[in-house]
Formats: structure tokens, sequence, C-alpha cells
């Protein structure tokens, strides 16, 4: 090994260095971003596994159960907004269709929208 080879390591060693040193900020910000765009697209996989639960749970035909209805199925009943079907899943479990209106979860004319396609289980 010559003295110029050690040297030239030596500096080959410094400017990579300085190289990685510079480029760690770059670097790291741009690991922060692709967390942030994995993070998204969990979230958007998870609503679309949760779009596919709720249209299969929607294409039976006959009254929800007011025990088992998601919050977008009760949403999805006339005059009911995601509040209130917040506000009905809060009040379970019921014994009958109207307890909605005994425990104070509905109006009763929201409970004369929805009657006739909510039952219990």
């Amino acid at each position: 090994m010559t003295p110029t080879s050690g040297l030239a390591r030596k500096k080959t060693r410094e400017e990579v260095a300085r190289a990685t040193a510079d480029a760690k900020p770059a670097i790291q910000d741009a690991g922060r971003k692709i967390g942030e765009v994995a993070h998204e697209a969990a979230d958007q996989a998870r609503a679309a596994a949760q779009g596919v639960r709720d249209g299969w749970n929607e294409s039976h035909h006959g009254p929800l159960d007011l025990n088992t209805a998601s919050e977008t199925q009760l949403d999805d009943l006339p005059g009911i907004d995601k509040r209130t079907a917040r506000r009905i899943i809060a009040g379970r479990p019921y014994h009958g269709k109207h307890d909605l209106l005994d425990k104070g979860i509905v109006s009763s004319d929201e409970y004369d929208r929805i009657r006739d396609d909510v039952t219990t289980k």
C-alpha cells in the first residue's frame, strides 16, 4: 500500500461521510412522506373493506335490525343522519323498535319515517 492510496481512502471516506450527512435530512423527510402515504393507503383500504361489508349487508331485503345495523345502514334510513345513527348504536340493545322512542333516541317524526324499515332480533 502506498502513502497516496491511504490518503485517497481517507479523502474518499470524508467525502462520503459529508455527502451522507448532507443527504440525511432529505432521506428522513422522504421516509416520513412514505410513512404518511402508507398510512393514508391503509386508511383507504380499511374504508374500502368497510364499504364491501356495508354493501354486502345492504343487499338484504327487509327491515334493518337495530341491534346489528351499521352506522352507514342506519344513516341511509329516511330522516336519519350520522349523529342519530350513532345515538341508535349507542342505545343498544333494543328489545323492540319502539325502544327508540322509549329511550329518547329519536323523535316521534323520525320514528314515524323509519318504523317500517327497522326491526329488532
